[in-house]
Order: C-alpha cells, then sequence, then structure tokens
C-alpha cells in the first residue's frame, strides 16, 4: 500500500465518523454541541496518532501499541490466506488450563492480550492494516462511551455536571493514554459505560436488556483488568448501600470499608487461590524484575498485611505525587510532572474556595463512590508499580475520578453566565 494512501485512509474515516457522530440523536439530545462533539473527537484521534509515533520512537521495543497491533495484522493476512488455518490459530488464545483470574500466568489473565489483538484483526477489514485508521476507529467509539457517561453527569448533576466532565475527560494524561488501542483506552471506555448502567442497576426496575448491558462489560472488564473490576464491584455494592441507607451513609461507608479490609487481609483463610495480599506481592516481583530506565524506590510487600502498612506512605508518595521535576530523566516526564503539580494546585484552590453547602444526598454518594473507587485503584498502583512510564500510565484512569469527587465536594459549580466564552461555544 502506497504511502499516500496510508495517509488517506484514516483521513477518510475521521471524515466520515466525524459526519456520523453529528448525526446521532442522543448526542444532540443530550445538549452538546456539534463543534464540541466534532472538535473532541479529531483531538482524540490526533493525540492517539502522537501515542503510536511516541510508542515507535520512544519506548524500548516500540512498547505495546505496535506488537498488538503486528499481531492483529498477522491474524488479518492469516485469515485472508487460510480461514481454517486461521481459526486454529486464534482459539489457541482463549483456550484455558488455568482459571484463576488472580495468576497473572493464567489464561484467562493472558486473554485480555489476545482480545487486544482481536480487536484489530477485525478493524483491519475496514482499514487494511492501517494502525493510525484502527486508532480513528476506536477513538470513535471511546468518544461515543465518553459522552454517555458525560450525559450521565449532566442529567444528575446540570451545569456542575459540565465542569465536572471537563475535568474528567480533558485530565491531560488520561486524555493521551485513553487514546491509544492498549488496554488503558479500553479500560476507561468500559468504566465509562458501566457507570450510568450501574446507576440505572441501583435506582430503576430492573430489566433483562440493562441486566445484559452491564454483565458484558463487566465480563469484558474482568478479563482486562480483574482487580479494577473487583474494586468496581465493592463501590457498586458501597453505592447501593449508601443509596438504600443516605440518612446514615458515613456510617454505611465505615462498616463497609472496614469489613472489606478485614476479607481483603484474611482472604485466604476464605479460599486459598483468593489469597489478594498475595497476589499484590507477586505482582509488585514481577515489576521488580522488569529491567526499567525509570525505576523508583518502592518498599517490598509480602502476603503479610503488615508489610502492605508499612508500604502505604511510599506507596502514596509515588502514585500521588511522582514524578518530581527532573526525575526520570526523560523529556516527557516533564510534561507529566506540570500535570501533577498543576492537579494538586488545581485541588488545593478546590478546597480554598470551596461552597459551604449540604449536598443531596444523591450528589454526596456519587462523590464518595468516585473518591473511593478512584483512591483504592491508585493505592494498588502504588504498591506494586515501580516504574514511572507505567505508572503514569496506569494511573490516568483513575485521576480523573478523584478531580470529579472533589469538585462535587467542594460545590464548584460558577454560574452558567460566568462560563468563558469559549465554552459557550460548545454548551447550549
Amino acid at each position: 500500500m502506497s504511502a499516500i494512501v496510508q495517509y488517506i485512509i484514516p483521513v477518510f474515516y475521521m471524515a466520515i465518523l466525524a459526519f456520523i457522530l453529528t448525526r446521532i440523536k442522543w448526542l444532540q439530545k443530550a445538549g452538546f454541541s456539534k463543534k464540541l462533539i466534532v472538535g473532541f473527537f479529531i483531538a482524540k484521534c490526533l493525540a492517539g496518532f502522537a501515542y503510536n509515533w511516541v510508542a515507535l520512537h520512544y519506548i524500548p521495543n516500540r512498547g505495546d501499541i505496535w506488537p498488538f497491533f503486528e499481531d492483529g495484522l498477522y491474524l488479518y493476512r492469516s485469515f485472508l490466506q487460510s480461514p481454517s488455518a486461521f481459526f486454529d490459530t486464534w482459539s489457541q488464545g482463549f483456550r484455558y488450563s488455568d482459571l484463576n483470574a488472580l495468576s497473572t500466568d493464567s489464561g484467562i489473565a493472558r486473554s485480555a492480550f489476545e482480545i487486544i489483538k482481536t480487536f484489530h484483526f477485525l478493524l483491519n477489514f475496514f482499514t487494511f492494516g492501517n494502525l493510525s485508521a484502527n486508532t480513528v476507529i476506536f477513538n470513535f467509539l471511546a468518544v461515543l462511551s465518553f459522552f454517555y457517561s458525560w450525559r450521565f453527569f449532566r442529567q444528575q448533576l446540570g451545569t456542575q455536571g459540565i465542569w465536572a466532565g471537563l475535568l474528567f475527560f480533558f485530565l491531560p494524561s488520561m486524555f493521551f493514554y485513553s487514546s491509544g488501542i492498549l488496554k488503558e483506552g479500553l479500560v476507561i471506555c468500559l468504566l465509562c459505560l458501566l457507570v450510568p448502567l450501574s446507576y440505572k442497576l441501583i435506582t430503576a426496575r430492573l430489566k433483562f436488556g440493562l441486566a445484559l448491558k452491564w454483565l458484558l462489560a463487566m465480563a469484558l472488564l474482568a478479563v482486562l483488568k480483574f482487580f479494577v473490576a473487583i474494586l468496581f464491584v465493592f463501590c457498586l455494592v458501597l453505592w447501593y448501600l449508601l443509596h438504600r441507607f443516605a440518612a446514615k451513609r458515613w456510617l454505611v461507608l465505615s462498616a463497609t470499608i472496614g469489613i472489606a479490609a478485614i476479607i481483603f487481609c484474611f482472604s485466604h483463610y476464605i479460599n486459598h487461590a483468593l489469597n489478594f495480599p498475595g497476589f499484590l506481592a507477586k505482582r509488585q516481583q514481577e515489576f521488580l524484575a522488569l529491567p526499567a530506565a525509570s525505576s523508583m524506590p518502592v518498599t517490598v510487600i509480602s502476603s503479610n498485611p503488615v508489610s502492605i502498612i508499612k508500604a502505604t506512605p511510599r506507596a502514596l508518595l509515588n502514585v500521588l505525587f511522582k514524578p518530581f521535576p527532573g526525575e526520570g530523566g526523560k523529556a516527557m516526564y516533564l510534561v507529566f510532572s506540570a500535570e501533577t503539580i498543576l492537579f494538586w494546585l488545581g485541588i488545593i484552590s478546590l478546597v480554598w474556595v470551596r461552597k459551604k453547602q449540604k449536598l443531596s444526598p444523591a450528589v454526596s454518594t456519587l462523590a464518595i463512590v468516585f473518591l473511593v473507587f478512584g483512591l483504592l485503584n491508585l493505592f494498588i498502583i502504588g504498591l506494586i508499580v515501580p516504574n514511572i512510564g507505567a505508572m503514569m500510565r496506569y494511573r490516568s484512569i483513575f485521576f480523573p475520578f478523584i478531580s470529579f469527587a472533589l469538585i462535587l465536594f467542594t460545590g464548584f459549580n460558577p454560574d452558567r453566565g460566568k462560563i468563558s466564552g469559549f465554552f459557550q461555544k460548545f454548551f447550549r
């Protein structure tokens, strides 16, 4: 395929899919202008192209993006040459001899990579094996999931949902890392779908179609990021209890977290395969064994819960505040250092100018659930990941949950008329 065609195909898909976005009725009814939707989509595509380029030129062994794409391209070409041979090769990745989801060597855990390869394989039928075009189609799907969640924010929070969505979806690291076809991009899309679906499960009458959508999204999340799925289910239970016992929500929160902590610490007594502290210790050792040019000091943990308590200060320091300026030795890290500094300055500003108001039970519950979900995931990342680059990529999914929760807690909600002229163009 000529170089010109390689450039034409992604541009063609960008134009077609941007036009389709302007014709989707539920997006129009949600109150977002066509300029915002199309502009967001194009920006996501450009971020995806940048992510691919960075992986190709700056990440050792081209990171994960290119190997996944090339494996998907191999499957695509194998199918064109011999469909029967293809199905035999492809099915090998989904034959499980070990069903222990907590084992990183199990077939279930490895199938996450097979899903990404299969996704590329399917996209290649439309793009003829063009990574940039695959990225465009993926970001089209990502935009739909993002705006589906943003619509939910606006329905529940009104004008405040606009600001919460802006900080949630435009946080630079999340915007960047969710633009490539990797686990992080797929996971944040699934979470954006699961949040509104979970709210409907909790507050509305149970329907078969709704339950099926939730189960499919949750099953895929569990395959891609099992521990994230566990924490999401825990937060869903918490969400239900807070909704059911709104008048005693702080007591419910304390009791639920306390019970969960006990189950976590003594999970191996329930079932040896559910040794959660042991799983985290094993994951940390796997990360420590990997060669890394930008490692951070971490406190080594074991299956003893006490070791996790001792490792907590270092874990929180790493995941919440690093990289420090100049740490890691890469120019790219300076960008994320700046983002981290600005993020916490913004949080301090929100707390400083907070409005004294009594939150409604629904808003308070949503803020608590988002904060707990974000902090728990960040805590685990801080415990087990000693590499700056990996840590920034993994945590990018969960910083937005922290910012979203604090916007609600602090009552940040400028009047509609005070929104800058730039944003007025994009919101009706």
